[in-house]
Formats: structure tokens, C-alpha cells, sequence
């Protein structure tokens, strides 16, 4: 688990996080995908950097493209039978949030704690999770509860920087309007 003390940094794609041509801080973090962990409970998580290895904003940025490289691969194995259906994603910028925020939110229904889960293309990539405690609770519960900490993580953002990857410079005149805001 990353100390308390630790930033993250959550990289900002297009077209997924965009809202009314802004980068919608509420689609910046509600993009939680849900694994089964090797006890067959549901894992939620969202993809982060950890900053401790980025240090720079140049090293963000290329993070984050990174990130947009990654999933872009992975968008044309999924469709290769139907390329049609591929979709380009973006890198446009990124945002900062605490650790010690993170781990600070309150809930009875998850567990949430900021792990390292390098991969090969992205040694600094580290995932927030949301575990499900023990307790029992119906579907609407558990909704809720997703609600108000994806309400929290959405006013954690902050410092958003704005960048334009150089393989993406061709783009540079769809890119260059969408901004990175904050909610608050």
C-alpha cells in the first residue's frame, strides 16, 4: 500500500473523460473497473501513477502517454476482427490527488487503499481499489456507498496540467480545446 504521504497522479483521456468539451472531473474518476480477486470477491479500480516516480511534469506527461499508448493496443486487439470499432484515445493532461485523502475516505460498505501494480509498459502505474468489507448489503447500498466516495474522489483532483502527447500533434486542432477543470 502506498504511505499516506504519496501523491497520485490520474491521467486525463479522451474521448472517455469528456464532458461538453471539458474533461468532466466526475468522468476523470468514475472509470472503475471491476475484477474478481483470488478469493471471488468484486475489486474495484482506477488506474493512477505513482508520483514518487514522476516527479517531473514531463514525467507525468509521458506517463500519461503512456497510458493512452497502452490502451490503445489494447483497443485494436479487442477489435481487429472489426476495425471499425476502433476508437483512439488521447492523453490530454493530468491531475494530482493525496494518498492520505484517499485512504481518509470514510465507508462501512468498501475498503480503499492506493496499491502498486506495475506492469511492463508502466512500472509506476498503481491502482485505488475499492474492497468489499464483510458487511451485508443490499445493491442499492452498495451503489450509494460507490456514489459518495466517486463524489470524494472528484474533489480530491487537483493541479490539472494540460499537455499534447507528440504523436498526437496531427490532432492538435480537436485536442487543444478540451480543458481540464476542477468541480470545485
Amino acid at each position: 500500500m502506498l504511505p499516506n504521504e504519496e501523491f497520485v497522479v490520474r491521467a486525463a483521456l479522451i474521448p472517455k473523460m469528456v464532458e461538453s468539451g471539458v474533461i468532466s472531473p466526475a468522468k476523470a474518476v468514475a472509470d472503475f473497473h471491476k475484477h474478481v480477486d483470488e478469493d471471488g470477491n468484486a475489486v474495484y479500480t482506477l488506474s493512477v501513477g505513482e508520483e514518487q516516480k514522476l516527479q517531473s511534469w514531463e514525467m507525468k506527461h509521458d506517463f500519461g502517454c503512456r497510458v493512452a499508448a497502452v490502451t490503445n493496443r489494447a483497443m485494436e486487439a479487442r477489435t481487429a476482427a472489426e476495425p471499425h470499432k476502433f476508437v483512439r484515445t488521447f492523453y490530454r493532461g493530468c491531475y494530482r490527488m493525496h494518498v492520505e485523502e484517499i485512504h481518509g475516505i470514510a465507508s462501512d460498505i468498501f475498503q480503499i487503499e492506493v496499491h502498486r501494480r506495475p506492469t511492463v509498459d508502466l512500472p509506476e502505474h498503481c491502482d485505488i481499489e475499492l474492497r468489499r468489507t464483510g458487511s451485508d448489503a443490499t445493491k442499492g447500498t452498495i451503489s450509494a456507498a460507490r456514489t459518495r466516495i466517486l463524489a470524494q474522489l472528484r474533489l480530491m483532483l487537483r493541479d490539472p496540467q494540460e499537455h499534447i502527447c507528440k504523436c498526437d500533434l496531427d490532432c492538435i486542432e480537436m485536442l487543444e480545446p478540451i480543458k481540464l477543470i476542477l468541480s470545485h
